[in-house]
């Protein structure tokens, strides 16, 4: 009898995961290999008290209770060995249970099974049985798990527009069992009432960009064991377009991953135009950009072409549907054809779109390997079979910014030897005439004439034509330096001897002298 109980005891143990051995494989990661941990889950709300939110209102309408804006951010960590059962996939659904955020909690949960005739969970399939054994199947997570030792970088996860925040699980439990903390937020709007994303609406990217950044102050903040150092974005669809913005606000960002996003993509012509805006600085990610996406997709944006400073792969995927970015087909793999999406199967097969998620994940989990986590493969990623891959490596020149701080910290001569690498190496970089001039500008606006007249000798030195020259002649005219003054205008009309606004200030000179 002793026997058999030890037996017993040492079976149970041989068949729990333990840190750095792999653990078994959930029903939806069929195909995936396990990494050496266990995948912890945690959901909660907390309070961003720098923004707003719809306020409570007593019966005659006045404001009554806390207006911060709420945050619900949902974490997949690796985890120590435990004793905590599997999660089902509807533990996934309404799953923060923080006091004092009960309103906005049925809120999400509302929104993630959907109504009728909605995108919703309750809508993912046509059949009522077919949902429900996606409800009660084992996922890879443990609530509360304890967090495994070791420090391991963060992933930011970014929904697509509108989508359940369920969107994902698989992928975000993958990466978790590897050595990863994924966050993700739930998407909340502007307001109460405003409780959708627009993508024709500044405020609701900004929304959602905050929310994105809060959650990754939230998790470096509050788990111990992640790594500032090793920082990416992951985002799908209109999430990818966010992540893209979020990763030029926040320098820590190191890699972005984009799942069939909408920056590759034509935009509606009333969407905001994000592209041109102020904050949208190709020269402020220096770090790697992945865009996974369809082949039958229309010819690519200039979006991430203009991010010149920043390492960019491209694959496209064949066969394949928008969906299929998502964890669709891991949940629908043995779903019956009747209930599935009729447009995602009138163009792949579900076993196609399961062998190609597998396919994509591996991928894309190697790349992140590669350049995130310490443990990085010398071997290179495979590519997904099938695909079409572009590898656009980075400009290695100076951006503008960094030929003022170059000027700053150790002078102009030493900015302009740089600038003379330029000529050597045109290639390299890509300086933008419009910012430069903005450079000069600024610095005479914040009462630093004699910066400005140094940034506007840069402008000069790298455009060379009447135009540049001239704003030098203002330059030097607002610090005070009248000999170079007069010899930038020199050079503004021996370029361009039609130039009449500096021949007009050079005659100026001439007679006031």
């Amino acid at each position: 009898m002793r026997r058999f109980l030890l037996f017993l005891i040492l079976c149970s143990t041989a068949s729990r995961p333990t840190d750095g051995q792999p653990v078994q494989m959930p029903p939806l990661w069929e195909g995936l290999t396990p990494g050496p941990h266990q995948v912890g889950f945690k959901s909660f709300w907390r309070r961003d008290w720098s923004r707003g939110w719809t306020a409570n209102v007593d019966a005659k309408g006045r404001q009554a209770g806390v207006v911060a804006r709420p945050v619900r951010v949902n974490l997949w960590y690796p985890a120590a060995e435990s004793r905590i059962p599997n999660m089902r996939f509807a533990d996934y659904i309404g799953s923060a249970n923080t006091p004092g955020f009960e309103r906005v909690e049925d809120m999400v949960r509302r929104a993630d099974l959907g109504r009728a005739g909605e995108k919703g969970l309750l809508n993912i399939f046509s059949s009522k049985g077919a949902v429900e054994s996606l409800f009660t199947t084992r996922v890879a997570g443990h609530r509360d798990a304890p967090l495994a030792s070791g420090r391991f970088p963060v992933i930011v996860y970014a929904l697509g527009q509108g989508d359940y925040t369920q969107e994902n699980i698989p992928l975000c439990e993958y990466l978790a069992s590897r050595g990863y903390i994924v966050a993700s937020v739930a998407q909340l709007g502007t307001s109460e009432r405003r409780d959708v994303l627009f993508i024709h609406d500044k405020p609701s990217y900004d929304a959602e960009i905050q929310d994105l950044g809060f959650a990754l102050a939230t998790t470096l903040r509050e788990m111990p064991s992640a790594d500032s150092n090793r920082v990416g974005v992951i985002g799908m669809s209109m999430g990818g377009v966010y992540s893209l913005l979020l990763a030029l606000r926040t320098p820590i960002i190191r890699v972005v991953v984009g799942l069939d996003p909408s920056y590759v993509s034509t935009m509606a012509s009333f969407a905001y135009r994000y592209w041109e805006a102020p904050e949208f600085d190709p020269g402020a990610f220096r770090g790697r950009i992945l865009t996974i996406y369809r082949q039958d997709s229309t010819p690519r944006t200039r979006v991430v072409d203009s991010l010149y400073y920043a390492d960019r792969t491209f694959s496209r995927i064949p066969f394949s549907v928008h969906t299929d970015f998502t964890g669709y087909p891991a949940y629908a793999r043995h779903v019956p054809f009747a209930a599935q999406d009729s447009f995602a199967l009138a163009h792949r097969s579900p076993e196609k779109a399961a062998a190609s998620y597998v396919n994509w994940v591996n991928y894309l989990g190697c790349f992140l390997d590669r350049a995130l986590a310490r443990n990085a493969s010398r071997i290179d990623c495979v590519s997904p079979p099938g695909a079409e891959s572009e590898i656009v490596p980075a400009l290695t020149g100076l951006t503008e910014e960094d030929l003022y701080t170059l000027m700053r910290q150790y002078g102009l001569p030493s900015a302009l030897s740089a600038l003379s690498d330029r000529t050597a190496h045109p290639d390299a970089w890509h300086l933008r005439r419009p910012t430069m001039r903005r450079v000069v500008n600024e610095l005479g606006y914040a009462g630093r004439p004699l910066e400005s007249a140094q940034y506007a000798e840069l402008l000069a030195a790298a455009f060379g034509d009447a135009e540049s020259y001239e704003q030098l002649g203002d330059a030097w005219a607002d610090a005070g330096d009248v000999a170079r003054e007069r010899a930038a205008y020199s050079r503004a009309i021996a370029n361009d001897t039609t130039r009449v606004s500096a021949r007009t200030k050079l005659d100026a000179l001439t007679k006031k002298n």
